[in-house]
């Protein structure tokens, strides 16, 4: 999932991936320098829309990723819109879904559906 991610300071903007994504947090790979209590807007794209969090930094590693110009880092959601946080549910509860018949039909999740 590409994700756009927004430090507090406004001191950077990139994209990034995510990794590990639930309803309270998610990791992110990014290009952004983030530590452990720095906050974050982070803009997730859960289709058919996106959703906006505001998070905090509570772990970050360069030594987690495969790419050497990025780090990854462990977001906790702090502030989410309640219309925001139902579609993110929402969306999560349908990728399970689809995860769960992928595996009972073949074993093999097709992400593009």
């Amino acid at each position: 999932m590409v994700v756009e991610a927004l430090t507090r300071s406004g001191s950077g903007f990139r994209g990034g991936r995510c990794r590990d994504l639930s309803t309270t947090g998610l990791q992110l790979v990014t290009g952004l320098t983030l530590a452990p209590g720095m906050d974050v807007r982070v803009k997730l794209k859960a289709p058919p829309r996106m959703v906006a969090v505001e998070g905090r930094v509570v772990w970050a590693s360069d030594f987690a990723c495969d790419d050497p110009d990025h780090l990854t880092a462990g977001i906790r959601f702090v502030r989410i819109d309640p219309d925001d946080r139902a579609h993110l549910d929402a969306y999560l509860f349908s990728l399970a879904e689809a995860v769960s018949a992928d595996a009972a039909n073949d074993g093999q999740y097709d992400a593009t559906r």
